[in-house]
């Protein structure tokens, strides 16, 4: 009985019910103005609109950043993701990052230092695992005083 095929099957229409219905969720993506958009993200402090299509994630896609270094070329690979090709990071639009810094040796996380130029960035939650942050990590985090915009770190060690 299993391997006949079922032809009055309820799901087999599914998808051409969904498929209009996704269609018209993202349309609306693209019926408001950038600036909406721009204070709704403002107001929902997460990545997770950014994923809606491509459009916000064009738009919003680097204001909130998560992510795991595992080395020093991931912090440089993070930074310059952030900085979208900007190296001095002046014109980024980030606003918090959430990093989890696996068992990095004493100056791998000195990369993170050019977030001091990242002018909206307002959050910074930084995990350490496996390892102490050692002298030169810890002057680059003192170097992140001098963001503009930074309110509130929180430093984490496991």
């Amino acid at each position: 009985l299993l391997s006949h095929p079922v032809h009055n099957d309820p799901w087999s229409n599914l998808s051409q019910w969904m498929w209009p219905r996704a269609q018209a969720r993202r349309s609306v993506a693209l019926q408001l103005p950038l600036d909406v958009w721009d204070r709704v993200a403002a107001f929902v402090p997460c990545a997770r609109l950014s994923h809606v299509c491509h459009f916000l994630w064009s738009h919003l896609g680097r204001r909130h950043v998560k992510g795991r270094c595992r080395s020093k070329t991931d912090v440089e690979k993070a930074v310059a993701f952030i900085g979208n090709g900007d190296a001095s990071l002046t014109a980024s639009a980030l606003e918090s990052l959430a990093l989890i810094l696996e068992d990095l040796g004493d100056g791998d996380a000195q990369p993170l230092a050019a977030l001091r130029n990242a002018p909206a960035l307002h959050a910074l939650r930084l995990t350490v695992l496996g390892s102490s942050l050692g002298p030169s990590n810890a002057e680059a985090l003192v170097a992140l005083q001098e963001t503009p915009a930074l309110r509130t770190v929180a430093l984490k060690f496991q």
